[in-house]
């Protein structure tokens, strides 16, 4: 057996130790760091704390020495005053130096009213001897005077050194007053001696350490501590800090000075309250932190457990994914082995089967299956190996655990073996195989004590589930069916899929995309419900459900525009398909549905089929309408015994008021007409507009001529009444009218009653010069056989067929012609369909498509001779389709040598031909000739989109006033791209006719059609200039579009529109990066094409707009529920309106109309 190496087992256990170790040091590391950084917190706390203090002593100092400056100014200060009272005593007497008498009785005077100063001594003008005093002779000589020290603030007064005497313990300071003269001139001095102790009568307010006074010279008068006065020699502690000021008037300061451990006791005694708690906090965060790790030790123990059970869950899902994709046995086997190390870590995991003689042979091992080599295994019970764990968990049918091969002492065989691989512990199980065990797996871990039940349950559902795979191989074609009715659920990732039991019609699977449709959020949202509740009444759901009977009997069956109920409770149509059919294992059937979200088109057909009904400038109602309301006016005229009367109604004189103040004031008019016979007709009549100016009026519950010739009159006059247009100028019309009248003769239908209405309108134009009233009622007299010039022109051969060239846009050749009617009299002027299409009836419409078919079958050989192989389109009035129409086509054909594949029968659109099964089955028999059938002018009435899925149509061509029209009102270019989609959708060619401007021809080249028709590629030519035009016209190459302005709106709402289905769709494929740099986008190398630089608003408003699709891509990438696109909408619509507004500006300054 092949050796794997171990390596990376071996690895796997160090990082395991390694990992085990980290668990406890990455807490306390953790737990260090936060002592760290609280140690390091108490102490920026504690010098911030130290900064308070010193900060607050020294405010604290400041404001005592101030309180005690003041106080022993104020005391100096009272006492001078003092003095100077004695000084002025002295002067009063009016001599120089008054007498001792004189003196003692002055003091004895002062000294009662200031019995505080006791001593006094009296000084001569130089200050150096004793002229009197009240106190003993000092025991030393005076000093000089210049010992005195003047005040600031006062000369006359001075203080001098301080004196310690017997009588003071603290000293006195010696204070004297200047005697002076009127002139000035110095008498003497008056010396008195200040007591420092007085000094205890000033308060020291509290302050840090000792408050000092001293001299200038630095002598200390006292000092305050702890609120007392203490003498000068007081010894006090060397401070830390000190702070001072002068005392105001005095050559003396007061300084407040501390020790530091006065700083440290205030420290303390703020910490003190601090300390506790910061101890008591240190310990709650220790043990909270302690709990926490505790906790996280839990976490994480549980954590590794859960990340064990995740990979061996992971193991048991990988298993069961290669269960169900394995398609044989020796390849089910070795993955599991391999998985069983990749994602459990297990050491070594092998299986093997027992032979004829019981040995266990190995089919399948990875790890370290060096263990392996010569290894003996058996399941006989005979043998000493068949009793070990192989034969035991064999014999048994039940797994064996070994927990520990050093302590179980059955395998101590096996330990010095197992050692050397690094196995550690093991486990035997048994497999199953068609309800009988067929083999043995046993696994090895690195590890002991490691097959914990959880371990053991994964274990044995991976050996019942590979039974399970092995059964699975066996059973793979009994499991096919089951195989396809899945993937048929995920056929069609875009369309809603669903998969219905019946007969209980319960949904018990669905897709994303039935999901999305229906707005639900998850698969519960639906599993397990009845289909009843996406539909909003029980007949719908009941014609729903008849479909399983066509499905089953079928094997298919489907149904358009199906009204189902979204989850918020609005409609959405679905077109629905009923697929294959299954039977799951309780003998249920099982219908596959696919549905598919068709709202927008029922929408645009409901728009259309209103849009068909009336008319778009006038609001009536128009033809189809009124063929419809005929038929029932008709009924009613039978059932009621009264007369109808259809009134064809024509405005002279329209013409000119058209051409002289332009189609805009032809348009007021028809629309006050309207408004005016709506007004005058009574409620129960009605009145529709044909086209043109024309207008038919049916009136019902006639009991006579009278009230008829009465309404008309009204009519008459309503109709004539002068109008002023929008710009001021006055304009009066009349009217003609031709009227029909019910039951009358032979008139069996509405077509009828209409023909002879225009008869008689014919008549009535005729008489206007003499005629009495403007109507004409048909009877016998008008009855009568006649032509109008138009039909005569028709009888007399004066028909002439041009052609207007077919451009296929992407070969640059012209593929095709139209074969268009023309009369021309004898005069020369020719006579276009406009003009004498009114004057036919079905018979003339019927002879003119037939000649024209003739023309064009003789022309085309022409044009074959000189190598122009076209095809050709005829119209075909769909009044005049009839069998005598497929038998007169068949006729024509055998006469010519045309290809009838080669020719188009146009069929226009209107009336209610289409909706007629005879002329559908017409239609297939016009078919089956060969020729190609097209729906003209479709979107012209709208109807025929409602039947196109039923028609055997080849082509469709748009009604060209959608498009002749497209620079003027872009707002029609969604319509445009709406009948593209259908024509493609329904597989049809689309031709495009109306493309008469270059601009035009830009814009539907831009959005990608093929088959265009208009001036801008030629106009309609006889077949010489045909010829000329055919050999004059080479295929050029396709120049890049867009070529101008309106080609670029056109591309970037193209643009816009493919992107914002994209993202709807699959917003997971749209890179948003890729989305948002506009460099990337066609439209901005169209832009520099056509001469845009990067400093154009228009690149800034394009780079904006892609910025908010890339937003909106990212929202509805991140949730699918998101679609509020406004803000794109409107980046969309600024960049669009700014292409626009520059090119309206551009042909305006090219001369052309806005």
């Amino acid at each position: 057996m092949a050796h794997f190496p171990d390596a990376a087992s071996s690895h796997r256990g160090h990082r395991w130790l390694l990992y085990h170790r980290m668990e406890w040091l990455a807490p306390l590391v953790g737990w260090l760091l936060f002592v760290a950084i609280a140690g390091i917190f108490a102490v920026v706390r504690l010098q911030d704390f130290r900064d308070s203090i010193r900060e607050s002593t020294r405010t604290q100092a400041i404001l005592a020495i101030q309180d005690v400056a003041v106080q022993v100014s104020d005391v100096l200060n009272r006492r001078f005053a003092k003095l100077a009272v004695l000084d002025a005593m002295l002067r009063k007497r009016g001599q120089p130096i008054p007498s001792k008498e004189q003196l003692i009785a002055t003091f004895a005077t002062f000294h009662r009213m200031h019995p505080d100063v006791t001593a006094v001594r009296l000084y001569d003008a130089v200050g150096n001897r004793i002229l009197w005093s009240t106190m003993p002779p000092p025991s030393r000589r005076a000093g000089s005077a210049e010992i005195f020290v003047p005040l600031p603030g006062n000369a006359d007064w001075s203080i001098g050194p301080v004196r310690h005497t017997r009588h003071a313990q603290a000293g006195v300071l010696p204070l004297r007053v200047r005697l002076r003269d009127a002139e000035g001139h110095t008498l003497g001095f008056i010396e008195s001696p200040f007591h420092l102790n007085t000094l205890r009568l000033v308060q020291a307010p509290p302050a840090p350490g000792a408050i000092i006074l001293s001299l200038s010279g630095g002598a200390s008068l006292g000092a305050w501590k702890d609120g007392r006065w203490m003498p000068a020699d007081t010894p006090i502690p060397r401070p830390a800090e000190a702070v001072s000021i002068p005392v105001s008037g005095y050559p003396s300061t007061v300084r407040a000075q501390w020790t530091q451990d006065y700083l440290d006791q205030a420290l303390w005694s703020v910490e003190k309250d601090h300390l506790p708690r910061l101890v008591i906090v240190l310990l709650v965060v220790t043990a909270l932190f302690l709990v926490i790790w505790s906790i996280l030790r839990s976490y994480q123990r549980e954590a590794r457990r859960g990340v064990h059970l995740a990979e061996l869950n992971a193991l048991l899902a990988s298993v069961n994914q290669v269960i169900s994709q394995a398609e044989n046995e020796a390849a089910l086997l070795q993955a599991f082995c391999d998985l069983a190390i990749t994602h459990a870590h297990f050491k070594l995991a092998w299986i093997g089967r027992p032979d004829a003689q019981g040995v266990l042979r190995f089919l399948a091992a990875a790890g370290a299956t060096g263990y392996l080599d010569d290894v003996f295994t058996s399941i006989c019970p005979d043998v000493p190996e068949g009793q070990r764990v192989a034969g035991l968990a064999w014999s048994s049918g039940a797994p064996v655990y070994n927990p520990s091969f050093t302590k179980n002492p059955a395998m101590r065989p096996w330990r010095e073996r197992t050692r050397r691989f690094g196995l550690r512990s093991s486990a035997t199980l048994p497999i199953y195989h068609n309800h009988a065990p067929a083999m043995v797996l046993t696994v090895y871990h690195e590890e002991e004590d490691v097959f914990d039940r959880d371990l053991q349950n994964i274990l044995e559902e991976m050996a019942k589930n590979i039974g399970y795979g092995l059964d699975r191989i066996d059973l793979l074609n009994r499991e096919h069916s089951a195989t396809v009715l899945k993937e048929s659920l995920l056929a069609n990732t875009t369309a809603g899929v669903a998969l219905v039991c019946y007969p209980e019609r319960v949904f018990i699977q669905v897709n994303q995309g039935l999901l999305r449709i229906l707005g639900y959020q998850t698969e519960k949202d639906l599993v397990g419900h009845s289909t009843q509740e996406i539909f909003f009444d029980a007949e719908t759901h009941e014609r729903v459900g008849a479909l399983y009977a066509v499905a089953r009997a079928q094997g298919h069956a489907e149904k358009r525009d199906v009204p189902y109920k979204q989850a918020n409770g609005t409609t959405v149509y679905l077109d629905i398909s009923a697929g294959s059919m299954q039977r799951d294992q309780d003998g249920r059937e099982i219908l596959t549905w696919t549905l598919v979200d068709v709202t927008d088109r029922h929408q645009l057909a409901q728009q259309l089929t209103h849009q068909a009904h009336y008319d778009e400038l006038t609001g009536l109602p128009n033809r189809r309408a009124l063929d419809e309301e005929m038929d029932r006016a008709m009924a009613r005229a039978v059932r009621h015994d009264s007369l109808l009367a259809v009134a064809m109604l024509d405005l002279d004189d329209f013409k000119p008021v058209n051409d002289t103040y332009g189609h805009e004031a032809g348009d007021q008019l028809l629309k006050h007409v309207a408004r005016q016979l709506q007004e005058v007709l009574r409620e129960t009549d009605f009145v529709a507009r044909l086209g043109g100016d024309e207008f038919v009026l049916l009136v019902e519950n006639l009991n006579n001529l009278g009230d008829l010739d009465q309404l008309l009159t009204k009519v008459q006059e309503t109709v004539g009444a002068h109008i002023t247009l929008h710009n001021g100028e006055p304009v009066q019309v009349t009217a003609s009218m031709g009227v029909a009248l019910y039951p009358f003769g032979d008139v069996e239908t509405g077509d009828q009653l209409l023909r002879y209405a225009d008869h008689a309108l014919y008549e009535s134009k005729a008489r206007k010069v003499n005629r009495e009233h403007a109507w004409v009622l048909f009877g016998e007299e008008t009855r009568s056989i006649w032509r109008r010039p138009a039909q005569q022109l028709l009888d007399e051969g004066a028909l002439e067929v041009w052609y207007q060239p077919i451009l296929d846009n992407r070969t640059r050749k012209v593929v095709g012609v139209e074969a268009l009617a023309r009369l021309r009299d004898l005069q020369g002027k020719l006579w276009l369909p406009a003009e004498f299409l009114p004057q036919f009836q079905a018979d003339d419409l019927f002879m003119l498509s037939r000649k024209t078919l003739e023309r064009a079958l003789a022309d085309l050989p022409i044009l074959d001779a000189q190598g122009w192989s076209l095809w050709v389109s005829v119209n075909i009035d769909p009044g005049t389709v009839s069998q005598s129409c497929i038998d007169c086509l068949r006729e024509t054909f055998a006469r010519n040598m045309v290809d009838p594949s080669r020719v188009t029968l146009e069929i226009l659109e209107g009336g209610d031909f289409l909706e007629q099964q005879a002329a559908v089955d017409y239609l297939f028999e016009i078919k089956a000739l060969g020729v190609h059938l097209a729906l003209d002018d479709v979107g012209s009435a709208y109807a025929s989109l409602l039947r196109l899925k039923d028609l055997p149509i080849d082509k469709i061509k748009l009604d060209q006033g959608f498009v002749r029209t497209l620079e003027g009102r872009p707002q029609d270019l969604p319509f445009v791209a709406a009948i593209q989609d259908l024509a493609a959708g329904l597989g049809v060619t689309l031709v495009v006719e109306g493309v008469e401007t270059d601009d035009i021809l830009d814009a539907v080249t831009v959005m990608g059609v093929q088959f265009l028709q208009g001036y801008a590629i030629a106009k309609p030519m006889p077949l010489a200039e045909l010829r000329k035009f055919l050999t004059q016209h080479q295929p050029s190459h396709h120049p890049p579009h867009p070529t101008g302005l309106y080609g670029l709106y056109v591309a970037q709402f193209a643009h816009h529109n493919f992107l914002k289905k994209a993202i709807l769709q699959i917003p997971r494929l749209m890179d948003r990066m890729t989305l948002a740099d506009a460099a990337i986008c066609p439209i901005h190398d169209d832009l520099y094409r056509l001469g845009f630089d990067q400093d154009s608003s228009l690149l800034r408003l394009h780079q904006e707009y892609h910025q908010a699709v890339a937003a909106m891509a990212t929202l509805s990438f991140s949730s699918t529920d998101n679609t509020d696109w406004s803000v794109v909408e409107q980046a969309q619509e600024a960049f669009g309106k700014a292409i626009l507004t520059l090119f309206w500006k551009r042909r305006s300054e090219d001369g052309h109309p806005m």
